[in-house]
């Protein structure tokens, strides 16, 4: 056993909480060296070795030869008096000198506000991602998010390792990071996932999980749940390689792609073809009409008015269909409902929308092959927001002023428009959607409702 100074002067309490236990005490400045060398306490005592460099810091050896690290300071009670408490760091090798040494500073400054380390340490691992997210998702619906639906996909489908069943996310065989403590994620966990998902998913998907888990970080920091951030400087461009021109969709359907997505639409059925043909035919976001209840529709003025909870812009934005979309909505098993117009189950508002689109283009592309058409899949993939792109670019086509016909698919207004001018040109939209509508169905082989001249019903 190498030769160690005599036990150098310590703080009383912190000596009299030795001497209770009866361990052997001593002093030195701690090298890996000496550590290793020291030799097994006497039979029933333990020997602490004071660290002369971080105070508070001790390696303890027990009569069996077991070797840890533990600081010892006074700590806050139950009964509001301060007693030495020992705190084990962790055991020699496995943590080391220098560890030791960097946890001591975290430690003390745990023991000072009252907390013991130990405690806060099992609330670190009890404190997930998982649990995280489901905290995250509450803070999000308080708030009436429209992208919560989106935002939760993301986050499950790609850090979870979940999938959708029947309206409910279930485990799926890979729990990525289902356990793992929101603390302990790093930067290079968060890219490496990144990738993994690109690769598996795409871009669009990659960069839809970069900004959720973005979102979920930065929330988990205001509230002190981590200490540092992992998500700083991640960006499109620099972490996924995607610049803004890249996610610019050109896709704008062919008349001979309508025709397709029509007659898929009228044999698919109610509720996701039904729901394909209003969004076409009105131009509008997806969810505009997903999440549509029966009390947002005036059937005597043939008017959807999406609240400012659901729309974009935080307004109401009234929609006045034509006679096709009015025809429609009169033959839904909802109409006259107050609740949502599209459903799977007569209670909620439609889901699923993914699964029902890949056996919908299914059947899109089955009518394509018997005329020897290419599928609708990679670079001709369509995605149902193509269907408001198209009828934003066929409005323009049939001459309807650029104004109105922004107005139509609820794009804000720039400047000034949006300040003064608040009209909701209820009867320009009318008109332009009128005249898209009939186009529409010339396209696709449809007589319409009325006879061309087409009665506009004004509020």
């Amino acid at each position: 056993m190498v030769a160690v100074p005599a036990l150098a002067r310590i703080p009383e309490e912190r000596r009299m909480a030795l001497s209770a236990s009866n361990p052997v005490t001593q002093k030195v400045l701690l090298t890996d060296k000496g550590i290793q060398s020291l030799r097994p306490a006497e039979p029933g005592k333990r020997l602490n070795v004071w660290d002369a460099a971080t105070p508070h810091l001790c390696v303890r050896v027990t009569d069996r030869g077991a070797k840890s690290f533990v600081v010892v300071a006074p700590m806050m009670g139950k009964h509001g008096k301060k007693t030495a408490h020992f705190i084990v760091l962790g055991r020699y090798p496995a943590l080391s000198l220098k560890a030791a040494r960097e946890k001591v500073p975290g430690t003390l400054a745990l023991m000072a506000e009252g907390k013991h380390p130990k405690h806060e340490a099992k609330k670190v691992q009890a404190d997930t991602f998982s649990t995280g997210l489901d905290d995250f998702l509450v803070f999000l619906r308080k708030k009436n998010l429209r992208t919560v639906a989106n935002t939760e996909s993301a986050l499950r489908r790609g850090f979870l390792g979940q999938v959708l069943t029947k309206s409910e996310w279930q485990d799926g065989p890979d729990p990525v990071w289902r356990h793992r403590p929101l603390s302990q994620i790093t930067r290079g966990d968060i890219i490496k996932r990144l990738e993994q998902i690109e690769k598996k998913w795409g871009k669009y998907a990659a960069r839809h999980a970069l900004a959720s888990v973005r979102r979920l970080f930065n929330w988990a920091f205001d509230r002190e749940r981590i200490e540092t951030l992992p998500i700083l400087r991640l960006s499109d461009k620099n972490t996924l390689g995607i610049k803004g021109r890249d996610m610019r969709r050109q896709r704008v359907l062919s008349d001979e792609e309508l025709r397709d997505i029509w007659s898929a639409a009228e044999e698919f059925g109610y509720p996701f073809g039904t729901l394909v043909k209003v969004l076409l035919l009105s131009g509008q976001r997806r969810s505009e009409w997903q999440l549509a209840r029966g009390e947002e529709i005036d059937a005597n003025h043939d008017l959807l008015t999406v609240p400012p909870d659901r729309f974009k812009m935080g307004v109401a934005h009234e929609v006045p269909y034509g006679p096709k979309v009015a025809e429609i909505l009169e033959g839904l098993p909802t109409f006259g409902s107050t609740g949502p117009i599209f459903t799977n189950d007569g209670n909620k508002p439609i889901k699923g929308l993914s699964n029902m689109k890949s056996r919908f283009d299914k059947l899109v592309n089955r009518r394509r092959s018997e005329r020897n058409e290419e599928p609708l899949v990679g670079k001709k993939k369509w995605v149902l927001h193509d269907l408001r792109r198209t009828a934003r670019t066929r409005l323009s086509d049939l001459g309807v002023e650029s104004t109105i016909a922004e107005l139509v698919i609820g794009h804000a207004q720039p400047g000034l428009h949006e300040t003064y001018n608040l009209s909701s040109h209820r009867t320009q939209k009318r008109e332009a959607l009128a005249k898209w509508e009939r186009l529409l169905l010339s396209i696709v082989g449809e007589p319409a409702p009325t006879s061309n001249v087409v009665t506009l019903r004004v509020a």
